[in-house]
């Protein structure tokens, strides 16, 4: 029998880069577009589902990406290329499509700016690139000119036009001035350099000042953000006569001595302006308007609040689509609003968003570790951010416009999507399929679940939405995480670069949230899990706590410094949505059971026998003494076997049966083992090796997987194991009688393979990854008869994989009616799950 694949994307989960530059927001479609490793994510806010499709062509990080307009953008990448992305169709998997490739830097492209029909580049060869777009020309982009900035490396540039149609350019980087440019004919001349900040500046934004103190609209406000924890504002006006200048200066001395009586917060300056004349004989000045204080950290980014037009619903027809708020981000945890004070125009803080934290926290001890983008939504209704820990965070507005002037702001946080920050190492399945987990170098573990939503149709009644989120973070590490099983249904172990195995027990607040918004029955075997985790100060065991009562005793306050667990029930009792980021870096932790010692090196491979009853792992070795198997007891957590068969590192092991009866194992050494358990009347170790082979493969040996025994299982006899390995040999071979009746070549090196552990009209399914990327799924018998040629054949390949090797691939456990479902994670950062469909063909 032979079958058809077809696939479709339930889930991706993958952080935005670390860069102030690695998001946009498109209002007409209200699209968020972020760097997400080599990838760009497209995710509607919106939306349930979560990140729609990300685009792959990229050979490095991206570093900033921008909205062209509507079905256009742009991303500029560490490969040191600026890649322009046309959609092809807004269909509900809507495609993209790279349709120019622009290689004129030298270094990492670190930033772009838009103004209409003219676009700019700034990266790391100390150059900005000036082109000009059309959207019905091939190429769209055509290159203007090239600006030597050196010594100046941009990090920050922005665009806008100056009241007689010339455009302005500024540009901040890797110096503490800004430098300004403008074209009046074909090409940018430097004007004037803007000086004031103390560190490098990080970021910049122009907008007109359309206050009614302002005549006809002329004058320019620019925004600079920089590391030295502050932001400068900056105003362009156009220069009548000397004496409106003269006027103007001593008009400015008088507010410069006003604002510095009324408040400490914010001063404006008496520094004289900068006078340049642009081509057309127009003169204009450049001079320091206003040094906004309020951040402890890092600025990272600034940006204007869109003007909402008159016809919008909330707002009302006089000033406030003139009022100015500008939105800044910071390393510091917070977002920040300013607006100039009506009555004085002295600029002050108008909202305050994030966390109160200290300079420089860290994940680990629950912080976000700060935030590096700032972004407006529609209307200047949303803000959103993205930080350190790979989560975004939105916020809406709960005011109109005209309440936010009477009242100040009011904002409301709601979901949002995130993911690892590095390399995704394993994925692995509760046993029933209800949810996921996955671990990554970035020293977290994560938890997926279905959230399943019912929404009204009219007359035709409800309809039922799943949806997959990330539901808890039970693991927030300080070394990388390299491995995970699960042992039960509430419980996993994990491995990692400190060469002590975790053991980990679900609290009974993550139950509950579970059970009200995900699971579709009451969970079993929870009474004895304990209320919550906490870490303590300076720690990194997750403590499991006896109650989840908060306290006010100052002398029981150091858990709530590090991490606040006290109270985590009834913060996660009252979620009727899947928990917000700040949830789940605080309150979403899995207490830690047990520590288990033995090994000398790094943790690489760990799994627990079906039944829950022990736990083989295997560390990082170049020596057979090191690339032994520790076998441990789930009833006491002692040590009871330390097994030899290879002579180097063990990359994967994994149990087989309903009870365990076999654990099989593969390594660097290319070789695989066979490991028979034994009955407690017989003594000695639990398992017993019973067959190796030496050079199965070619190359190193990846991953290894047993198929499904036909029911009922063979007694005792070794024939009935049937299993698979992967190599990076680009080969997987099945191993019958412990000899290879097959062999399947593959395109590239094999780095992770298993079989469902259901089947399908007698055959079994296989699904392999690749160091590309790529996801195939194969089909064969699952009982071969004696003399008859084994063929294994292609049902086909996964659509939308990912862009890096695959680490694993894991088959969700099914039940009785349910779909083929395949989660994925890859070192391209991504965990990903797919909705699989088999179709026979003739």
């Amino acid at each position: 029998m032979t079958y058809n694949l077809s696939t479709s994307q339930s889930f991706i989960s993958i952080a935005a880069n670390s860069t102030p530059h690695a998001a946009d927001w498109c209002h007409d479609s209200n699209t968020i577009a972020y760097g997400a490793a080599r990838q760009v994510a497209l995710w509607c806010p919106t939306q349930k589902r979560g990140i729609r499709a990300t685009l792959k062509a990229h050979g490095d990080k991206v570093n900033v990406v921008r909205f062209v307009q509507r079905g256009w953008l742009l991303s500029g990448s560490c490969d040191c290329t600026v890649r322009v992305w046309k959609q092809t169709t807004e269909e509900e998997e809507e495609r993209w499509e790279c349709v120019q490739v622009l290689k004129d830097h030298a270094g990492a492209v670190n930033t772009i700016a838009i103004h209409d029909t003219t676009i700019a580049t700034g990266a790391a060869d100390g150059t900005v690139c000036i082109y000009s777009f059309d959207p019905t020309t091939t190429p769209n982009l055509t290159l203007q000119q090239t600006i030597k900035t050196a010594p100046l490396y941009p990090l920050a540039i922005a665009l806008t036009s100056l009241p007689d149609t010339s455009l302005l350019l500024a540009v901040g980087g890797s110096s503490t001035s800004i430098k300004l440019y403008t074209r009046s004919g074909p090409d940018f001349s430097e004007q004037a350099t803007l000086k004031g900040h103390e560190d490098w500046i990080r970021s910049l934004a122009f907008t007109r000042d359309s206050s009614s103190s302002n005549n006809n609209n002329n004058d320019i406000l620019l925004a600079s953000a920089s590391q030295d924890r502050y932001v400068r504002l900056w105003r362009v006006t156009p220069v009548k006569t000397a004496d409106d200048d003269e006027q103007s200066t001593e008009q400015t001395r008088a507010q410069t001595l006003e604002a510095a009586l009324l408040t400490g917060v914010t001063t404006t300056s008496s520094r004289r302006s900068q006078v340049f004349c642009t081509m057309t004989g127009t003169k204009f000045s450049a001079s320091f308007e206003a040094l906004l204080l309020g951040h402890d950290d890092w600025v990272h980014s600034v940006s204007w609040r869109p003007r909402p037009s008159c016809d919008d619903d909330n707002a009302s027809a006089a000033e406030p689509a003139a009022e100015l708020v500008l939105l800044t981000a910071s390393a510091d945890t917070n977002l920040m609003t300013w607006s100039p004070d009506p009555d004085t125009g002295i600029w002050v803080s108008t909202a305050r968003l994030g966390e109160i934290a200290a300079r420089g926290s860290t994940t680990a001890t629950g912080s976000s570790g700060g935030f590096w983008g700032g972004l407006w939504g529609p209307k200047g209704l949303e803000v959103g951010t993205w930080g350190r820990s790979g989560g975004w965070r939105i916020w809406n507005s709960k005011s109109t416009v005209t309440e936010e002037k009477e009242k100040g702001w009011e904002w409301e946080a709601r979901a949002a999507v995130g993911g690892h920050v590095r390399e995704v190492k394993a994925v692995a399945w509760e046993k029933s399929g209800a949810y996921l987990l996955s671990t990554s170098l970035d020293q977290t573990t994560r938890l997926y679940a279905p959230w399943t939503t019912t929404t009204k149709e009219g007359a035709g009644g409800k309809e039922a939405t799943t949806t997959w989120h990330e539901f808890a973070r039970p693991q927030i590490h300080g070394y990388d995480i390299n491995t995970i099983s699960m042992v039960d249904s509430w419980r996993f172990a994990s491995g990692a670069d400190e060469k002590v195995l975790r053991i980990f027990d679900a609290s009974k607040a993550i139950v509950g949230l579970l059970e009200r918004l995900s699971l579709k029955s009451k969970a079993e075997g929870v009474e004895d899990l304990p209320e919550a985790a906490n870490v303590p100060l300076l720690g990194l065991s997750n403590k499991a706590m006896a109650t989840n009562t908060a306290t006010n005793d100052p002398n029981k306050a150091e858990a709530v410094v590090a991490a606040p667990g006290a109270g985590v029930g009834s913060v996660l009792d009252t979620l009727t949505t899947p928990p917000l980021e700040e949830h789940l870096q605080r309150h979403t932790l899995f207490p830690e059971m047990a520590k288990l010692y033995g090994h000398g090196y790094e943790l690489i491979s760990v799994a627990a026998s079906p039944d829950g009853r022990y736990v083989a792992s295997a560390c990082k070795a170049s020596t057979p003494e090191h690339a032994v198997i520790r076998i441990f007891d789930t009833r006491d957590w002692k040590e009871v076997a330390i097994l030899p068969g290879h002579t180097l590192t063990v990359t994967r092991i994994v149990f087989s049966g309903s009870e365990g009866r076999w654990m099989l194992a593969v390594g660097r050494d290319r070789s695989w083992a066979v490991y028979e358990r034994q009955t407690e009347e017989e003594g000695g170790a639990p398992y017993k090796l019973v067959r190796n082979r030496v050079k199965a493969h070619a190359r190193i040996v990846w991953d290894v997987s047993v198929a499904p025994a036909p029911s009922p299982e063979d007694g005792r006899e070794a024939e009935g194991l049937v299993f698979a390995t992967g190599s990076r040999d680009k080969t997987v071979k099945i191993w019958r009688k412990y000899e290879c009746t097959a062999t399947i070549k593959l395109p590239e090196p094999v780095t992770a393979l298993e079989f469902s552990s259901s089947t399908l009209d007698g055959s079994v399914i296989l699904a392999v990854g690749l160091e590309d990327g790529r996801i195939y799924v194969f089909s064969g018998r699952q009982v071969v008869s004696e003399g008859e040629v084994e063929e294994w054949r292609v049902a086909g390949q996964v659509e939308h994989v990912h862009d890096a090797a695959i680490t694993r691939v894991a088959w969700r456990p099914r039940t009785t009616g349910e779909g083929w479902m395949l989660a994925s994670g890859s070192e391209d950062c991504s965990v990903r799950i797919y909705d699989v469909d088999f179709a026979k063909t003739a």
